[in-house]
């Protein structure tokens, strides 16, 4: 599910619009989670993250400090609103190898299928071989760490910390003057 802010969001010239408290509301939104209030301008906007996740792209990232079993860490992602990790290019993973400690171990997305012994990642997609040279033949039970540059695979009961991702939140402020305080307004995701 998208996140949206419950504030309306009429077109311009239209007889609603956010009243000034509404606008103090999101610009005090921006203002905390973007630039200074000074910058605005029309159809500003910026990419968010919740607390404690890094923003790269058109992703969020969150990482885990403690360890457990890759079924419970996606349930874990889940619970946040998000998934495990999908590794989507190269750009990706050298993101990744900068935000994470080296020779950490973290749980992402991928796993083997069991019919067909394949890699496959928690949204259906197939595993890109360009990734990573060093990903075993898929097996029964095993799942994708990643390991620096490299993923590699590893049986899936074994406690490990783990990576979750989720769409960046955009939060847009559009000033077009209706009345002498009426704006409009809107929040979305990209």
């Amino acid at each position: 599910m998208s996140p949206t802010l419950p504030i309306p969001a009429p077109s311009c010239g239209g007889n609603s619009g956010i009243n000034k408290p509404g606008l103090e509301t999101l610009s005090y939104l921006q203002q905390y989670f973007c630039t200074s209030l000074e910058n605005i301008s029309e159809n500003s906007s910026c990419k968010v993250c919740p607390h404690n996740w890094y923003l790269h792209k058109q992703k969020c990232y969150w990482i885990s400090t403690e360890k457990l079993t890759w079924n419970k860490s996606m349930e874990d992602c889940t619970a946040k609103n998000s998934q495990m990790l999908v590794i989507q290019n190269q750009d990706e993973m050298a993101f990744l190898e900068n935000v994470t400690k080296p020779g950490r171990l973290l749980w992402i997305g991928l796993r083997a299928t069991s019919s067909e012994r394949k890699w496959t990642w928690v949204n259906g997609s197939s595993f890109d071989d360009k990734l990573s040279s060093k990903l075993d033949p898929a097996k029964a039970n095993d799942c994708g760490k990643l390991n620096g540059k490299q993923i590699i695979s590893e049986s899936c009961i074994i406690p490990t910390s783990w990576i979750c991702e989720k769409k960046v939140l955009v939060i847009q402020l559009e000033v077009c003057p209706i009345s002498p305080f009426t704006f409009k307004a809107s929040m979305n995701t990209e």
